[in-house]
């Protein structure tokens, strides 16, 4: 924080400092030389004995004597307030005895694009600002949050909603207030001084590169030996850079809701995440979800790259760009099916729902139109109807005995047209992954009707991108997560 620069950010400050003078013995012998500064006629002139004073109230500011410790147990008080220059913020505890003590304080300066905001979207933009800074502490608990600025009472306060005249930034601004627990209360701007004194001495600091908080001078120490040491080592670097998102859950180093693999453990990760030998962006999908360390994604590509039998059942590119099929609104509301095989004697009955990409895979010895009624009502047991149903022109599908079967549940049976397999590219390309899959995980040794089960498991639990929303096919048919081996990574709660 700098020093004050004129009268009225004087006055602000002894104003915020005044709040705190039961916990200075010394503030008459302290506000003497600043006194001085504000007398009628007074020249400005910023003495040693000023900054001296200026110097000791941040030193106190800063102390145990102003701030306390966070407690889940106790009520918490939000407040947030905004200038021309900045935005400040303050997080407290309402002690037993109706006292309110600060736990943490934050500030920074606005944007070239903030400081045109209006006022109302400054000061939206400061609570935004305290609410995700004290996430944290505040996030599953109830809070009251303060403001000086009566407006966004209605705004944010409301119980029936965001208003419809709202401006869109307000708006965007309201639901993510949704995620958090809390009650407003206004506050006159006269007795608001730790907040608003936070936002205008910001006019004359240079903004950082990060959000600032005032904390601790340990805390502070701490940070720039993290600094000195990240120069040493790049990979300290990076966590730096994340540390607002690292946590520990049951002694366990915490990414957002990743977990932290230690170097020693970081290539059996890759083999676990390598087993059913997806691609990298299948294999980069599930790494998200569960794990994290600096040059993950990296690692994976290599890991890739350098796989025997993947490069062995690897497939050239595309010649042609096909049409794709209208994109169904709902799981299995089109499905698409071909047959693969044989392997090892045995033909595979592939069934892709054009929605979620949940495949079923069925091995028969058998493929007549009998022996594929009979697989078909085995899934539909588990699935139900679809609508619509696209196959090849095999003899199975074109077969009388077929088409009643379809017509009876209401099935609209789709034929492609004749030496254009293509126009079932969804099955046929997962014929293709499925015999590639199977080639990789046989190559290491596994059964083939284990090496099937894992191969299911794997697809069915990966995140794809051609999905609605990039999601699993798990996840858009049967609306959760598969449990898969990646889980067992996660600590168990205490």
């Amino acid at each position: 924080m700098p020093p004050p620069q004129d009268v009225p950010s004087l006055r602000s400050y002894l104003g915020a400092v005044n709040y705190y003078a039961k916990y200075i013995p010394e503030m008459r012998k302290l506000r003497f030389p600043m006194d001085q500064l504000l007398k009628s006629g007074a020249k400005w002139i910023w003495s040693d004995s000023c900054q001296r004073s200026f110097n000791r109230f941040r030193e106190i500011l800063q102390s145990p004597l102003a701030l306390t410790h966070y407690n889940p147990t106790m009520e918490l008080i939000v407040s947030a307030d905004a200038s021309n220059y900045g935005i400040g913020a303050r997080i407290a505890h309402k002690l037993p005895d109706g006292s309110v003590k600060p736990i943490s304080y934050a500030s920074r300066s606005l944007t070239p694009a903030e400081s045109n905001y209006s006022q109302i979207e400054k000061e939206g933009l400061a609570l935004i600002f305290a609410v995700t800074r004290f996430h944290r502490m505040i996030f599953g608990r109830h809070f009251v949050l303060e403001t000086d600025h009566k407006p966004l009472l209605a705004i944010f306060g409301s119980k029936k909603g965001v208003p419809v005249y709202t401006a869109n930034r307000l708006q965007r601004w309201a639901l993510t207030l949704l995620l958090y627990d809390f009650s407003t209360k206004y506050v006159s701007t006269d007795s608001f001084g730790y907040a608003d004194i936070l936002s205008r001495l910001i006019n004359t600091h240079v903004r950082p590169n990060e959000d600032y908080v005032i904390a601790s001078i340990e805390l502070e120490e701490t940070m720039e030996d993290i600094v000195k040491q990240s120069v040493k080592v790049p990979q300290l670097q990076q966590f730096y850079q994340r540390r607002d998102s690292l946590s520990v859950v049951s002694d366990c180093l915490i990414y957002g809701e990743r977990l932290v693999i230690p170097t020693k453990f970081q290539d059996r990760v890759l083999r676990l995440l390598h087993k059913g030998h997806p691609g990298v962006e299948r294999m980069r999908s599930v790494a998200r979800n569960y794990v994290y360390w600096p040059g993950i994604d990296e690692q994976i590509s290599q890991r890739v790259r350098s796989c025997v039998e993947c490069s062995r059942a690897a497939k050239t590119n595309s010649k042609t760009n096909l049409e794709s099929w209208p994109a169904p609104e709902k799981p299995w509301q089109r499905i698409h099916a071909d047959y693969a095989g044989p392997v090892d004697g045995n033909y595979y009955l592939i069934v892709v729902d054009a929605f979620s990409k949940w495949p079923e895979i069925i091995s028969t010895k058998r493929i007549t139109t009998s022996a594929t009624v009979a697989m078909f009502r085995k899934i539909f047991a588990r699935n139900g109807f679809p609508e619509t149903l696209v196959t090849d022109n095999g003899t199975q599908f074109t077969s009388e005995q077929f088409e009643v079967f379809c017509n009876n549940r209401g099935i609209l049976h789709l034929k492609t047209p004749p030496y254009h397999p293509q126009s079932n590219g969804l099955a046929e390309r997962f014929v293709d992954t499925f015999k590639r899959g199977l080639r990789k995980i046989t190559a290491g040794g596994e059964a083939l009707d284990e090496a099937i089960d894992t191969f299911l498991l794997c697809y069915r639990s990966t995140p794809c991108r051609s999905a609605p929303e990039g999601k699993s096919p798990a996840e858009l048919l049967l609306d959760r997560k598969l449990r898969t081996g990646m889980d067992l990574l996660k600590p168990l709660p205490k």
